[in-house]
């Protein structure tokens, strides 16, 4: 089977710089599975570098899991993460009182948290193309300076862009303000 392989376009649209952060998970979807159960994330981490990436790990663990590995395309300040751990700590207390608290439960709001309240220092949004009859019209529609790079998807594409005014924009529909794109994928055949 093929791989898609996004890093080397993703390395030289989103630079991270010293001390700040991506995160990447890798997820096997319900509809690529089958099997009716919901998405599961076998594995979660940060990207400190482009160069710490261990790309034969994530290869193994895609075709392992059926699974795709995803990437924000949003970098994380360095001082973010004080504030996600104080939040983090903030949650796992009333998790400790409610009697909520499990090891998956304490993972999960870590990433729940690093993903909705950690400052970004460099936002970027995913216009989300199947249809690419469509891909050049939407490119074309996306103001001058606000294109980032775009990244293939089993589906199609992922044009990364700056956030910009969408009061003119036809396909809002299509945009994911917090998304992640498509670091490794097997391609479909």
């Amino acid at each position: 089977m093929t791989m898609i392989n996004n890093l080397h376009i993703l390395q030289e649209a989103i630079p991270i710089k010293d001390g700040e952060l991506l995160t990447y998970q890798v997820i096997s979807r319900k509809k690529d599975r089958g099997d009716g159960k919901s998405s599961i994330v076998h594995y979660q981490d940060w990207i400190r570098s482009w160069d710490s990436i261990d790309i034969e790990l994530l290869s193994f663990y895609a075709n392992h899991f059926n699974a795709r590995v995803y990437v924000s395309t949003c970098v994380r300040k360095p001082l973010g993460i004080v504030q996600v751990c104080s939040k983090l700590i903030q949650r796992l207390c009333e998790m400790m009182v409610t009697g909520s608290m499990s090891l998956h439960g304490v993972q999960n709001q870590f990433w729940n948290v690093m993903d909705n309240d950690a400052p970004i220092s460099d936002k970027n949004w995913i216009i989300d193309v199947d249809d690419q009859s469509l891909k050049q019209v939407i490119v074309d529609s996306i103001p001058d300076g606000f294109f980032v790079c775009e990244t293939k998807t089993p589906n199609g594409c992922h044009i990364i862009c700056k956030p910009f005014d969408l009061r003119d924009f036809k396909y809002r529909d299509m945009i994911h303000k917090k998304g992640m794109t498509i670091l490794l994928a097997t391609e479909k055949s």
